[in-house]
């Protein structure tokens, strides 16, 4: 399917009407079961892959039974819950990062979605709340985005982008030629150019260079909200963002 098409798809059933269609017809149910089972396979190749390298910890056998109970990748399982070392009803209090996708793709209004899967729409949904300056390239002249670039440091990340994949930082920018070669590549690769903001002084302490945050964890149902829980994100070494995928520290 190409990229307008996708687009023009998601826009429809992304609507209130096309959800409600959606979510009708049974087609996010069946699409998710079928896009879990998908998963699942690649899952288990990957674990396998390296346990036949020979230095996983745990066995093969006790990864698979992990999968089928707990929906785990090899990473979940051997680095960040470390689920060799773990008896059931300890691996029951850990949700993998496949279950947590199951729920958003069941149970999240694709209304939602719409928003929270595009930066840009996102920004100016919840533009009361964004204290910062950005431009979505694609949408932006020239005048104003070299206005944004030469202003401060900004954080430049792709409009559809997750996991922390492809956010560079710049500094200060003050020759024009270089200021045109950003915006014709922002252009082109669909690029947001954000101001850059710092952690307060107790999180930047953490780690000087990302934007240490707090992500808290909610569930709605329109009639009420609870609060799952919540952590705290750092980067390590070089990296300027904070995500996990990108070799950030959750507490």
């Amino acid at each position: 399917m190409n990229n307008n098409l996708k687009a023009f798809v998601c826009k429809i059933a992304y609507s209130p009407l096309g959800d409600k269609l959606v979510t009708w017809s049974g087609a996010k149910r069946i699409w998710t079961e079928l896009h879990v089972k998908s998963q699942l396979k690649h899952l288990e190749a990957d674990g396998i892959n390296h346990f036949a390298k020979g230095s996983a910890p745990g066995s093969l056998a006790d990864f698979k039974n992990a999968l089928d109970r707990h929906w785990v990748s090899y990473s979940e399982y051997a680095n960040q819950y470390r689920f060799y070392d773990k008896t059931e009803p300890e691996r029951e209090e850990f949700v993998a990062r496949l279950k947590m996708a199951y729920f958003y793709w069941r149970y999240a209004p694709g209304s939602a979605k719409a928003i929270f899967r595009n930066k840009p729409v996102f920004l100016k949904t919840f533009s009361p709340y964004v204290h910062r300056a950005w431009c979505f390239a694609p949408e932006t002249s020239y005048e104003d985005f070299a206005r944004l670039v030469s202003g401060q440091d900004c954080i430049i990340k792709p409009s559809d982008g997750k996991l922390g994949r492809g956010v560079r930082k710049y500094p200060r920018m003050k020759d024009p030629e270089q200021i045109v070669a950003l915006y014709e590549k922002c252009v082109k690769d669909r690029a947001l150019a954000e101001q850059c903001i710092e952690s307060c002084s107790a999180l930047k302490a953490f780690h000087p260079l990302s934007l240490n945050t707090v992500r808290v964890v909610t569930v709605s149902n329109r009639k009420k909200s609870a609060v799952f829980g919540s952590f705290l994100r750092t980067g390590v070494g070089d990296s300027v963002v904070d995500n996990a995928h990108a070799g950030g520290l959750f507490a």
